[in-house]
């Protein structure tokens, strides 16, 4: 098992999106200095909470300070523009960053987004996967070709010529075809869990999921994979707290205005309108008592030891995903990264 980490992020509606971007910089290039596996980037088009609105954006942004830790969209909203149009950001990213693109891929979970860019009541989950078979046909194709999966085509015959270079689309770093698929998945019985499966594609299980849905996830997986090593196609994100002493979780992780705390309450509303949170595991809408299910605290020791514990209870995963928390003023939440980073043994 390996260290990663998801910037979702959720901040507060006032705060600088400016800010946030730079901070989420500095934590990848401090992650990647301790040897992290991935980093993973929200995505959200109109969402004052969750602010990162271009996941490939923040990616390239980071293809010149980085050299070794991967970087994930999670997810890139296929649908959210033409598939030609995704298929030429899909391959500047990755040829910038040297082949270093985790593809998570979605077709937008916060319905505002949907209807931002029109397409409220179409059926953009059998779009999305339309829309990724044509851009990889577009990718392996080396002349004018016209591409179409189920309502979605992109056709570059008429006005494409293969001696003038024209019609045809750039590949993948090294035109590899080892790039890593990846979706989230979130509700029990997930179909993205199904679907990542069936195809060999890779998940990454949510933080504000309880021990028994990620359970469930795991053994859903199994069920329709077919290859070798499913572990290798797991990652598991958690919210984390660590601190030097055991009475800091009292003091700092359950106090009134918690980061963990925020972050859990702007969840829950999100998750009550769409009749799903009851992935937190408790029949409660008390925070404190959500908190206590989900989180993942203690000092370096303890936690090192809850960690070994979940991954016997639900089964091996290949990486520990650490939820990014907003900014706060006390540097014992900032301090929990560091520790979670240096001194927690998975």
């Amino acid at each position: 098992m390996n260290k990663s980490i998801f910037f979702i992020p959720i901040e507060k509606k006032e705060t600088n999106y400016f800010d946030v971007l730079r901070r989420v910089t500095n934590l990848v290039l401090f992650c990647e200095k301790n040897n992290f596996e991935s980093a993973f980037f929200g995505e959200h088009l109109a969402d004052q909470y969750e602010k990162i609105s271009s996941s490939l954006m923040v990616i390239a942004s980071l293809a010149n300070i980085t050299k070794k830790i991967k970087l994930g969209s999670m997810t890139a909203n296929l649908t959210f523009s033409n598939p030609a149009h995704q298929a030429s950001l899909i391959s500047t990213v990755d040829n910038l960053i040297k082949g270093r693109l985790l593809l998570g891929v979605g077709c937008g979970s916060n319905q505002c987004d949907v209807e931002a860019v029109g397409n409220l009541g179409k059926d953009n989950y059998k779009l999305m996967h339309d829309y990724l078979e044509v851009i990889f046909g577009l990718f392996k194709s080396n002349i004018p070709q016209k591409f179409r999966s189920g309502d979605v085509e992109v056709n570059t015959k008429k006005t494409g010529n293969k001696n003038d270079g024209l019609g045809i689309f750039d590949g993948l770093y090294k035109l590899r075809k080892d790039i890593e698929i990846m979706m989230p998945a979130l509700g029990l019985n997930s179909m993205n869990v199904k679907t990542c499966a069936m195809n060999g594609w890779s998940i990454l299980s949510t933080n504000f999921c309880s021990e028994n849905i990620l359970k469930n996830h795991i053994l859903e997986y199994k069920e329709n994979f077919n290859g070798k090593r499913v572990q290798e196609k797991i990652r598991i994100s958690r919210f984390i707290f660590v601190c030097e002493k055991e009475s800091d979780v009292e003091k700092y992780l359950f106090k009134k205005d918690s980061p963990y705390l925020f972050m859990i309450e702007v969840i829950l509303k999100k998750l009550k309108k769409i009749k799903k949170d009851y992935i937190f595991g408790v029949e409660s809408s008390d925070i404190k008592e959500i908190a206590k299910n989900i989180i993942i605290y203690g000092t370096p020791d303890i936690v090192s030891e809850k960690i070994k514990r979940l991954e016997k209870n639900i089964g091996e995963f290949k990486s520990m995903v650490y939820a990014s928390i907003p900014r706060n003023n006390l540097d014992v939440y900032d301090k929990s990264l560091e520790l979670f980073a240096k001194n927690v043994r998975i």
